[in-house]
């Protein structure tokens, strides 16, 4: 898609690309480019949600003397996209559980 829009739009893509391609992969080559604009578009989306969830995670998880969560994770805290990201874990050993 990204391809055909460098072909079809050409002064669009160059908006996306310099959104989302950093000096080095902009350097690349025409697959190479979409492939990494296509990477960090979907990156950017999902990371809003996944990566509060892995910091949760970790410290549950804990380690031998690694130190608990500071204070109590509460559902009522979190974002409508974190929520919706819980939600879509449940019954999968994604799940996070709040105690």
């Amino acid at each position: 898609m990204l391809q055909t829009l460098y072909h079809a739009d050409r002064r669009t893509f160059d908006k996306v690309a310099a959104q989302f391609l950093t000096a080095k992969q902009a350097g690349a080559n025409l697959d190479q480019q979409c492939y990494y604009m296509a990477h960090n578009i979907r990156n950017a989306y999902t990371n809003q949600f996944n990566n509060p969830l892995r910091r949760i995670k970790k410290y549950q998880r804990g380690k031998v003397g690694q130190m608990q969560l500071p204070f109590p994770v509460s559902t009522s805290q979190l974002t409508e996209r974190i929520q919706a990201g819980i939600d879509y874990r449940k019954g999968t050993r994604y799940e996070v559980q709040f105690t």
